[in-house]
């Protein structure tokens, strides 16, 4: 045998041996809450809304997030993407129209539930070798995700944490425990039911 036919039978086989990555959604469990205050006055009707003094975490505002604005209880839902630039969030429109005006400065709670398309693979998994077997149950899975891929916005990167969830082929999983980097910081190892 060549060189160069070792070299291409040893790719091949770690080719074989490698876990399948797929694309799965990834929500992690602690949804992003976010104080904002209003840039305007806004009148009851309104439906478009400016914000100012956004934190640095919040990227943008995306259809589905919502907001109340103090004092009122009333939740807003966002139906624009809107990208946050120089801490302010401009044109966010919204359902339902305001029900109570409110000032300028007025503190705003921004509610965002993430969501991210990662690429992941279920592996084997060896229960005997488990060191916390309190958690561990016969639908335990082990799970590998592409660090890479698990970042908010496409450069947020959101580390996994217990009780986020993983919505599998087979179904949705919730994170346990086991949540390791890999020495290159290729992929996170992840247990989960």
């Amino acid at each position: 045998m060549t060189p160069a036919l070792l070299n291409s039978m040893a790719k091949t086989m770690q080719r074989s041996f490698a876990p399948v990555m797929q694309a799965m959604t990834y929500v992690p469990a602690v949804s992003g809450q976010f104080g904002v205050k209003l840039a305007a006055n806004v009148s009851v009707g309104a439906s478009t809304v400016n914000f100012n003094n956004c934190p640095s975490q919040l990227i943008s505002l995306n259809p589905g997030d919502t907001f109340t604005i103090s004092p009122y209880s009333q939740k807003y839902t966002v139906n624009n993407a809107v990208v946050v630039s120089g801490a302010a969030a401009t044109g966010v429109t919204f359902t339902p129209a305001i029900t109570g005006a409110s000032s300028a400065g007025a503190i705003v709670t921004v509610t965002k539930l993430y969501s991210l398309q990662v690429k992941a693979a279920v592996v084997g998994f060896d229960q005997s070798k488990a060191i916390n077997t309190a958690l561990i149950t016969a639908t335990t899975v082990k799970i590998l995700v592409d660090a890479s891929t698990m970042k908010y916005g496409g450069w947020v990167a959101i580390k996994p944490a217990v009780s986020d969830k993983i919505t599998l082929p087979s179904g949705r999983i919730v994170v346990i425990s086991a949540i390791s980097l890999d020495a290159a910081a290729a992929f996170y190892t992840l247990l989960g039911n």
